[in-house]
């Protein structure tokens, strides 16, 4: 695979697979996250990772390590795998998203848009907030749902008021015919 090409969506779906299973088998539990659960609903944004959560240490080699608390991996087909272990402030957030973590279609382990939202948006970067436009405009979140996670998890009323001001300009832009 060249270095900045995207990975097949078949080796994608196998590094992702064998992650969750293969830690599975230490008893360790991981869900998708990030972009790749993003495009699991739906959203036309590529990615050139997978994302999971986890409550224990990565099935795979250790390449490096993340910013945000883990490791990165390299999975099959040179797959980068991120093996996200939150130890900050914003753990109770990745805690409660891999506990109420949601079955995909195909069984895969993924982070709930309800969640998902709430930590994309606890970033605060312009990816992970188009992210969030996206899943509202589609209406994939609970509203009352989510507002309720950011409040106890991301920030209080403060976040919660950032996010209904994020709401209110996805839904005019959805009225606008502007997208995400």
């Amino acid at each position: 695979m060249l270095k900045d090409s995207f990975p097949s969506p078949e080796n994608m779906d196998l590094a992702a697979r064998l992650a969750v299973e293969r830690a599975a088998t230490e008893s360790v539990h991981a869900a998708i996250a990030g972009g790749y659960a993003m495009q699991h609903y739906g959203s036309p944004r590529l990615t050139k990772d997978v994302d999971l959560i986890a409550n224990g240490p990565p099935p795979f080699p250790i390449t490096g390590p993340l910013t945000i608390g883990g490791h990165t991996t390299q999975g099959p087909g040179g797959v980068k795998v991120d093996w996200i272990l939150r130890n900050d402030d914003y753990t109770p957030l990745y805690e409660e998203a891999l506990a109420n973590a949601v079955t995909t279609p195909d069984g895969l382990p993924i982070i709930s848009p309800d969640y998902l939202a709430a930590m994309k948006f606890a970033t605060r970067e312009s990816k992970h907030e188009g992210d969030v436009v996206w899943l509202i405009q589609n209406e994939l979140l609970n509203l009352h749902t989510t507002r309720r996670i950011i409040h106890r998890l991301v920030g209080g009323r403060f976040a919660v008021d950032e996010f209904n001001l994020l709401v209110a300009e996805a839904e005019w832009k959805k009225s606008a015919g502007l997208g995400w």
